[in-house]
Formats: structure tokens, sequence, C-alpha cells
């Protein structure tokens, strides 16, 4: 669950989870001291803060490790990568779905 929260196990870390069905959260960014974190709960209430995502380098090609549909694909997807390589405004990229993050992709698990 730490890594869910892009949480550093050694590292004291304030965060605020928007809930479930929603799946924002957000990290504060200061000293943790009493006013910063009341500062925080009050910017978190008001829906005034910017929501966090795990974000790993730029990737190759996108996938989760533990999917067995993705290890499939990844073939012709490094296929298609190397014969769209010349081409200036297409990125094939790989992303470990469970390392990043991003507001408009939606991850679903398929069994």
């Amino acid at each position: 669950m730490v890594d869910h929260f892009g949480i550093v196990e050694d590292v004291p870390t304030v965060i605020a989870y928007a809930g479930h069905l929603d799946g924002r959260k957000f990290m504060m960014d200061a000293d943790i001291t009493l006013d910063n974190i009341m500062s925080f709960a009050k910017c978190f209430l008001a829906d005034n803060l910017q929501p966090f995502y795990k974000s790993d380098p730029i990737p190759e090609i996108i996938y989760a490790p533990w999917c067995h549909h993705c290890r499939a694909l990844e073939p012709i997807y490094s296929r298609l990568a190397r014969q769209m390589g010349e081409v200036d405004f297409i990125v094939i990229a790989k992303m470990d779905g469970t390392r990043n993050e991003h507001p408009k992709v939606k991850v679903r698990l398929i069994l």
C-alpha cells in the first residue's frame, strides 16, 4: 500500500487521499510542522491542491509487469516502435502502470 501512495518508507510523509473511487492523492511538499499540516488540510478540504502522480523517467512501451496480456503484446509494441522510429510526431512508449499514473489514464484489472 505504501508504494501505491508513492511514499518512501524511510521518509516521514504527509498525504491526503480523496477516496477509492476518485483515487486522487496529494502529498504535502513542506516541512512537517503543525502549521503546515493545518494549511495542507485546509487546502485539501477546499479542493485547492494539485494531485500527486507517481512517475518514472520517460518510458518506452505501456505495460504492467504482472499482466500476461501486456507481456504477450510487448513483442508487437517493440516491432511497432522500430517501424515508427522515423516518425517524429509519434511516440511508442513503455510505461509501468503500477509505477506511473496520469489523471486521464484509468487502469482496469483484466483477469
